[in-house]
């Protein structure tokens, strides 16, 4: 929550998914940990901190070099959808908080639980092993953290994407950002997900 917190403020713009995610990560190993919520103090702390590090440069810069555009045969293909769709909720359509049709299209969403459960299923993701916070990085793979900062800034403007991605484009932007923290083509990162 604190994550998509962060992104609705625009802390996290500018910033590289990795170096952002794993300085949020670390900086609250003791909340983490003792499983306490995060006060607004040192929520407040932690956007000027994040702040910054990004006028500094010490967060990277998410513009370094071009974002490879989602190829239009990935929009319509239905193996992505049936990917998307065996990890994503129905939408409630009585919900006040879906939106109207029009500006919700999809009506299956995907939250960040299970956007890193398929992360994690494909192998895109390091898996905690000893590291409960999971900030370290596996060749090839995002952290926990780096993996929840790209689902953040994929979110739709609407008030039923708040804590959930749509199929499109929500989902390819996501992806897009997962292929290049990995280093590979969102190509790639398709295959490895429908593999």
């Amino acid at each position: 929550v604190l994550v998509l917190a962060l992104a609705d403020l625009g802390a996290l713009e500018g910033c590289d998914a990795e170096l952002v995610g794993r300085y949020i990560a670390e900086s609250l190993a003791d909340e983490i940990d003792d499983d306490s919520p995060v006060t607004y103090a040192r929520f407040k702390t932690m956007c000027e901190v994040i702040e910054g590090r990004r006028a500094a440069g010490a967060l990277g810069n998410q513009h370094d070099g071009e974002m490879e555009l989602v190829p239009p045969e990935l929009l319509d293909s239905v193996a992505m959808r049936a990917l998307f769709d065996s990890y994503a909720v129905d939408v409630d359509e009585n919900d006040d908080t879906a939106g109207d049709k029009e500006e919700n299209r999809s009506a299956r969403l995907m939250t960040m639980e299970a956007w890193n459960g398929m992360l994690l299923d494909a192998g895109l993701l390091a898996p905690a092993g000893e590291d409960l916070r999971q900030t370290t990085r596996a060749p090839g793979a995002l952290t926990l953290a780096g993996a929840c900062v790209a689902f953040a800034r994929a979110r739709g403007p609407t008030r039923s994407r708040d804590a959930s991605i749509a199929h499109v484009p929500d989902f390819f932007a996501a992806l897009a950002a997962v292929a290049r923290v990995a280093g590979v083509s969102v190509g790639e990162i398709s295959c490895r997900l429908l593999a």
